[in-house]
């Protein structure tokens, strides 16, 4: 029987980026909901501190996805990590944008006055270029398929979505629908990579985390459109019976959200500390002396 105990060392420092990756995510959020539990306040030394290593358990997701999906030639898998570290980008971007133009309102206006125009700046000198980045890089490195195509789409939007603020409503509106149906996808693409991972790599623990994911996912989603009902119904003397339980309702779905997070994460970080492929073979190579093998 031929042994396929040889490690590529290209896979071992995958496997590592994942792995700590998620369990620092874990991490990170239980240093968040602790002080949540305990209702107490979190030191800005600490809040620093865990603002940093969330940044860096991003960056070392989104590349372990990313040389994942090359080792395994799985173009979502590099889609998957390039639209993570976009998400980072973009978050970096908006927050140094918001600091440069309220500086730059306050030193000239004395009051940071806002209006469509001042947000259509902020998108046009930081978010924009981000956007051509991304662009650029989805088309370079992404093979062609369908979800390439409606990437680009909502990245293309996302682009012209920055001068057409000025416009109000139109700009507002393309940069609504782009950011929600590129973070849908972001969210889609990593449960579906779990599953792939999964089943290309044998690794149960992939499976099982993108199940955990998949659920997380419908819980929020239930737990948005409670919250959405809870807006559209008010607190009126009339309702307050049925929003409180709404509202229990919903606090009980983020535990339970939160729970199945950390189950997942620290599966998937178990599943990238164990996943092994041969050295110097592609994946059918792989997965046909695998079957042969075991006959």
């Amino acid at each position: 029987m031929l042994s396929l105990q040889i490690v590529n060392d290209d896979m071992v420092k995958i496997g590592t980026l994942g792995g700590l990756g998620y369990l620092l995510q874990l991490v990170v959020a239980v240093v968040y909901v602790i002080p949540i539990l305990a209702t107490a306040e979190m030191g800005l030394g600490a809040e620093v501190g865990v603002f940093v290593i969330s940044l860096v358990t991003v960056i070392m997701l989104a590349l372990a996805w990313y040389m994942l999906g090359c080792r395994l030639q799985d173009g979502l898998m590099k889609l998957y990590g390039i639209l993570s570290i976009g998400w980072l980008i973009l978050t970096v971007a908006t927050t140094i944008g918001l600091v440069v133009i309220v500086e730059t309102l306050v030193g000239t206006l004395g009051t940071p006055e806002w209006s469509t125009g001042t947000l259509a700046l902020i998108s046009i000198l930081f978010l924009m270029p981000v956007g051509v980045g991304l662009l650029f890089v989805v088309w370079h490195k992404v093979d062609s398929g369908l979800m390439k195509t409606i990437v680009m789409g909502l990245l293309g939007l996302f682009v012209i979505s920055s001068p057409l603020l000025f416009v109000e409503l139109v700009g507002a509106l393309l940069l609504v629908i782009s950011f929600i149906g590129l973070f849908v996808i972001t969210i889609a693409l990593e449960i579906r990579n779990l599953f792939a991972a999964g089943s290309k790599l044998e690794e149960g623990c992939f499976g099982f985390a993108g199940w955990l994911k998949l659920g997380v996912a419908i819980l929020s989603l239930v737990g948005y459109l409670l919250i959405a009902s809870i807006a559209a119904i008010g607190f009126t003397p009339g309702t307050i019976s049925q929003v409180s339980g709404m509202t229990e309702t919903a606090k009980w779905i983020a535990i339970g959200s939160m729970i199945l997070v950390i189950m997942a994460n620290i599966l998937a970080g178990i599943a990238f500390l164990k996943a092994k492929i041969p050295r110097g073979m592609n994946l059918k190579s792989v997965y046909f002396l695998r079957k042969a093998t075991s006959r």
